[in-house]
């Protein structure tokens, strides 16, 4: 069940409703609910729907490294994630458009690991076509909270650590910074490069693999027919 969040955005009650539940058991529920699990992060492949076709991308170390981080934002703000096979631009996308967003708006940390920006890019870029006001707002919160990239959440450190101890941490229990042009004018620009970015990279990598993807496939299908 999700109420709105003054604060931007939609927010699980599985998790905001007690903010004395431990990170560990939060993050249980999280894998539970969404049908993850820790495993995932080491796995040697990535499956995506990207514009219906299936992609198979290596799953590297950055995005290993990322990756856990990556889930307990989730957990912190609220924002539901899509998983590996939902088709980018589902509306399921909405939840993962808004971390990117909040992601954005802490300065230290929207130009920071370049899996982080490129995945977030494709999320930010997805979300402003589908839910822009969403996107919005949950930048301009990010404006006035911080992510816990560079901090270690390694073995097990934060686990005993309750969601509201993490959220104040954070600041995720502010309000939102208002919307300044000059906020506004910095979303613009990181909304351009992140387009550039997935252009980029969409003409670059992603059809070409799938090209080649799809030809080892048929050639597959051609032999054992």
């Amino acid at each position: 069940m999700k109420h709105a969040d003054l604060r931007g955005g939609q927010t699980d009650e599985r998790f905001s409703a007690d903010g004395a539940m431990r990170l560990a058991d939060a993050r249980e529920r999280y894998f539970a609910a969404y049908g993850f699990d820790a495993g995932g992060y080491r796995a040697r492949h990535v499956h995506l729907r990207v514009a219906g076709m299936a992609l198979t991308l290596p799953n590297v170390q950055a995005r290993q490294a990322a990756l856990p981080y990556h889930d307990v934002h989730h957990i912190l703000t609220g924002y539901a994630p899509a998983t590996s096979t939902t088709p980018i631009g589902d509306p399921a996308w909405h939840g993962e458009a808004e971390l990117a967003a909040w992601e954005f708006g802490v300065q230290r940390t929207a130009l920071g690991q370049w899996e982080v920006w490129l995945v977030n890019s494709y999320a930010v870029v997805i979300g402003l076509a589908r839910c822009p006001g969403k996107v919005v707002r949950a930048y301009l919160r990010g404006c006035s909270s911080d992510t816990l990239y560079g901090q270690p959440i390694d073995a097990g450190r934060l686990d005993h650590q309750p969601l509201a101890q993490l959220r104040s941490q954070l600041g995720l229990d502010r309000a939102s910074a208002p919307a300044s042009p000059l906020r506004l004018l910095r979303l613009g620009a990181l909304a351009t490069l992140a387009l550039a970015t997935v252009g980029v990279f969409t003409l670059g990598v992603v059809l070409p693999l799938a090209a080649v993807q799809s030809l080892r496939a048929a050639f597959r299908n051609g032999v054992r027919s």
